[in-house]
């Protein structure tokens, strides 16, 4: 009988503890190595929203003009138009693609049924809310008047996401 203590190995040798110790912290440093030469894997960088506003008061508009024209991907939590006056319509384009173009009256009509959309006139003042819209890479809301209009109150808030 040996003085030393055995061990029977997956293969059904007997070997001393010893032994059996060495050769396993021998295969734990060759896996160690093999790990080491294999390429790390990447982790992509997450996109962060980043909350932006803008808040205009008294500000008049005749012709065309862009409220907001945004060259990231982001979403729209909420755009608000008032004003004195129903004479304006409004253009909404996503990624160049036509997703609203209506005015203050067609919007209106359609208010009451739409949950993005709020269109109506309190007190002399005409409100119109829009919410919730995404896209990619560009977004253009812009308001049109024939006559100028100086607007109530002109206010979004938005996310763009950036890396």
């Amino acid at each position: 009988m040996s003085d030393h203590i055995k061990v029977v190995t997956p293969e059904g040798k007997d070997v001393p503890v010893a032994w059996d110790i060495a050769a396993r912290i021998v295969q734990a440093e060759e896996t160690v190595r093999a790990l080491a030469r294999q390429k790390p894997i990447e982790i992509p960088k997450r996109e962060v929203p980043k909350t932006q506003t803008l808040d205009k008061k008294g500000f008049p508009i005749r012709g065309d003009y862009s409220l907001l024209d945004i060259s990231n991907r982001g979403e729209l939590r909420e755009v608000l138009v008032k004003s004195p006056s129903s004479a304006f319509s409004v253009l909404v384009l996503a990624d160049g693609v036509r997703k609203l173009e209506r005015s203050f009256s067609d919007l209106q009509d359609i208010a009451e049924e739409l949950e993005f959309l709020s269109a109506f006139e309190k007190d002399g003042v005409y409100v119109l809310s829009l919410k919730s819209f995404s896209w990619l890479s560009n977004f253009l809301f812009l308001i049109h008047t024939d006559t100028a209009i100086t607007f109530t109150r002109l206010f979004a808030v938005w996310n763009i996401y950036v890396k």
